[in-house]
């Protein structure tokens, strides 16, 4: 009933706004830059239209609709004299300003802080509409907009020339209330009045009064704007080359948090990330590593099919193709850990480039487990476990072996054979002397025993050979010394 009954109201209220000196400084906004409906003309044309991201839609209420029946009409640029159709439909973004240009401080500030934040946006994806709401003339707005060097490209209209706004502007202060930024009951607020508009007119974010840069790049990242890297006037404002890497710095954690996590980001989590990351604390492959390792992710207990995917979407911003991704997954599978994969990726050309887009030191990452560090050794120990322990190796055992093989405290030849076969697991299995020559032909040649062979070495056993004589046989055959050698050992 309330709305309806604002909605009514609505039409038969014009706009009255005290008067505000002629142009100021942002630190010059008198106090009386207060608007105050009042009795007035009706009479107006249509208009609405902006495009916004998907971000906030779930937040859309029917409020916050621009009237479909009035989202084009044509009005006048009175820079340039000849009408502009402004249409909701045209697939643009929009930003809309409604105030007192330049009579309203609070208004002629906010347009000159959001024309520069304009000049870092790409104008073929988004629009800026000023609208004067006060009838300030045409000469007097025209020399603001000149001493002020406000953009061509910024849209501004004054009531003098067209009123075709009004009804435009109704429907933007209702999605103003429906938003809590204006108060329905006392129907007041302070001027400017700004929206943030998609290409259907769901006005995704309003704001009143007025608006510091900063407050202005808020909105327009929040509504799914992206800055450009450099303005296009040429104009470098601090504020927002500051805001743009800061935007950018998020943007890289969000990410992740994204695709890593599935979920958005959490505020603490983000701040800390991006502090991290400002002050130089923390590098690219850092922040990745932390979400790829967090107690959220490990837990989630994926494949090693599943983490790589991930790692190509995270660190390449592509999906795995077929050969590299069976490249990953056989490291994982013998004994390589995540932690390695993962430095593989971080250290790549696509991670590298991905870094430097979001302005990001990409750094590295430090191994500290014993089996990433020699591929080969890894992958022969794991060997060593499935042929002679008949399982998947453990980490402790897998890191304990690979670093008696790379720090040289003990032979391959010593571990392959006193360190895994008089080993107190494989004693207790209690082996027959075909089985334990049927493991013999597995480990040390590399192949599934002949008949005419392993006759041989069983009777030898039973003629009273010892099972260390027969292994040593076995260690030191040819076949064993290539194998080493595959795996560069």
């Amino acid at each position: 009933m309330k709305k309806q009954f604002l909605a009514a109201l609505a039409v038969s209220l014009g706009l009255a706004c005290t008067i505000c000196t002629m142009p100021v400084s942002a630190q010059e906004i008198p106090a009386e830059s207060f608007m105050e409906l009042g009795l007035g003309n009706t009479d107006a044309d249509d208009l609405s239209g902006n495009d916004i991201s998907d971000n906030d839609l779930e937040m859309m209420t029917e409020a916050s609709v621009i009237n479909r029946d009035r989202t084009i009409f044509s009005a006048v640029d009175i820079r340039g004299g000849s009408s502009r159709t402004f249409d909701v439909t045209n697939g643009k973004k929009k930003i809309i300003l409604f105030g007192g240009i330049p009579s309203c401080g609070y208004t002629t500030s906010t347009l000159q802080h959001l024309d520069s934040v304009f000049q870092y946006l790409d104008t073929s994806k988004v629009e800026v509409f000023c609208f004067d709401i006060k009838g300030n003339g045409t000469d007097t707005i025209r020399k603001y907009l000149s001493n002020y060097k406000i953009s061509s490209d910024t849209f501004v209209n004054s009531r003098s020339v067209s009123d075709a706004s009004n009804r435009l502007y109704n429907d933007a202060r209702f999605a103003a209330i429906d938003d809590g930024k204006i108060d329905a009951d006392d129907f007041g607020y302070t001027m400017p009045l700004v929206l943030y508009v998609d290409g259907s007119g769901n006005v995704l974010r309003t704001s009143v009064g007025p608006q510091s840069v900063n407050e202005i790049l808020d909105n327009v990242i929040a509504s799914g704007l992206k800055l450009q890297e450099k303005p296009r006037n040429g104009v470098q404002v601090s504020e927002i080359t500051a805001r743009y890497k800061h935007v950018k710095v998020q943007n890289f954690v969000k990410r992740i948090y994204n695709i890593a996590l599935e979920r958005g980001y959490d505020e603490a989590g983000l701040n800390d990330w991006v502090d991290q990351l400002e002050k130089g604390k923390a590098t690219g492959a850092n922040v990745g590593y932390g979400f790829f390792f967090s107690k959220e992710y490990t837990e989630k207990n994926l494949s090693n099919e599943a983490y790589v995917e991930t790692l190509y979407m995270v660190m390449m911003d592509r999906l795995a193709d077929d050969a590299g991704k069976k490249t990953w997954i056989d490291l994982l599978n013998n004994g390589l850990s995540r932690e390695f994969v993962y430095k593989g990726f971080s250290e790549s050309e696509e991670f590298t480039r991905i870094c430097q887009e979001y302005g990001i030191n990409r750094g590295s990452v430090k191994l500290t487990q014993g089996r990433d560090r020699n591929e080969g050794a890894t992958r022969f120990v794991a060997r060593l476990y499935r042929n002679v322990l008949g399982r998947e190796y453990d980490v402790p055992g897998m890191n304990t072996w690979c670093n008696v093989i790379c720090d040289k405290s003990k032979t391959v030849e010593y571990v392959s054979t006193t360190g895994f076969f008089h080993s107190k697991e494989f004693l207790e299995k209690n082996t027959s002397n075909e089985e334990y020559v049927k493991i013999l032909y597995r480990t040390f040649l590399g192949r599934e025993y002949d008949a005419p062979g392993l006759n041989n070495w069983v009777t030898a056993l039973k003629n009273g050979k010892s099972r260390d004589q027969v292994l040593m046989g076995f260690s030191q055959s040819k076949e064993f010394k290539e194998i080493m050698a595959k795996y560069g050992l």
